[in-house]
């Protein structure tokens, strides 16, 4: 079953209006962790720290936002899709206003904003999405927009949808006061926890249930949003009671390093080539990062290290 999920989180904003908080980024990077079990995550904007991926505290273009969840919401070959994303909401003036998803490039513009992924579009991308199961998770300002997706959810069309809103749509979506993350997606996070003094399922219904009754502990004033389909189930996995014993976690680490060490032949192979796809992905994400940076001193900084890369995947490919 191939499931995937674009998390996004937006710290960098070049607009004084709009503040800029790692808290979002911490967001999506908490959110992708815990998917990537079993889902294929994409993170942006995506930096490279040591040898992992993660979502980093540097901006993304519109251009580039519309086209990631463009390609997530029309690819024919997935069985679920999930879009999340955390930054900030934008609201407009018109007469009926419209919601936005702020960019680093986000700017008032008449009554409303522009370079801004406007929830219409999500709500489009959804109604024409081929994929079975459809996830969409909001961390953001004036969300509660999506209640023009109940139509949408409701409708007999063979497809599953869960739509979760960290708050309605005249309200703020508060970060913790530690600011290290969103509340909403604090306890959405615990909610998708795998681990647990029993086994269950975790479904549409149980993140629903746990989201309420952990935001309502938090006291924070916002209220989440939910849309799901009617007497559908999306199940994200099946949560395994876990030994909190640490001599068994640590038997257990012993015995895959010496399995590494065993390795011979074709399997020692096998790692070498994971290893240079590894750098090649690193070195093509560093190159996107150095053509969309506007900064001349990051530029510098992103190009030795595009180098350094690049010196890594030389000497792997001739290891």
């Amino acid at each position: 079953m191939q499931r995937k999920a674009v998390v996004v989180g937006v710290s960098q904003y070049l607009k004084q209006d709009l503040g800029n908080f790692a808290s979002f980024s911490n967001n999506a990077n908490a959110i992708a962790d815990i998917l990537e079990p079993t889902f294929t995550v994409k993170r942006l904007p995506e930096v490279v720290e040591g040898d992992r991926v993660r979502v980093g505290k540097n901006g993304i273009t519109f251009d580039r936002l519309e086209t990631e969840i463009k390609h997530l919401f029309t690819t024919t070959d997935l069985e679920t899709v999930l879009f999340y994303f955390s930054g900030h909401g934008l609201r407009g003036q018109q007469f009926h206003p419209k919601t936005y998803l702020a960019t680093t490039e986000s700017e008032k513009y008449d009554e409303g904003y522009r370079k801004s992924i406007e929830i219409d579009t999500i709500k489009k991308f959804l109604k024409d999405c081929p994929a079975r199961e459809q996830i969409v998770w909001l961390d953001c300002c004036y969300g509660g927009d999506l209640v023009d997706f109940r139509e949408l959810v409701d409708q007999n069309d063979g497809k599953t949808r869960l739509i979760i809103t960290a708050s309605r749509q005249q309200e703020i979506a508060y970060q913790e006061i530690a600011g290290e993350k969103g509340a909403f997606t604090k306890v959405l996070v615990e909610a998708l926890a795998r681990t647990g003094e029993t086994e269950r399922r975790i479904t549409c219904a149980s993140i629903e249930d746990a989201v309420r009754e952990k935001l309502q502990n938090l006291q924070y004033p916002q209220m989440p949003q939910f849309y799901r389909t009617p007497n559908k189930t999306i199940e994200f996995w099946e949560r395994k009671a876990m030994t909190q014993d640490k001599q068994i976690v640590q038997n257990a680490n012993q015995s895959e390093k010496n399995s590494e060490h065993k390795l011979q032949g074709n399997d020692r192979m096998d790692v070498q080539q994971r290893k240079i796809a590894t750098l090649k992905k690193e070195a093509d994400i560093i190159y996107q990062q150095w053509e969309s940076e506007m900064s001349d001193e990051q530029r510098s900084k992103l190009w030795l290290r595009l180098e350094q890369k690049q010196s890594q995947l030389k000497d792997a490919e001739q290891s």
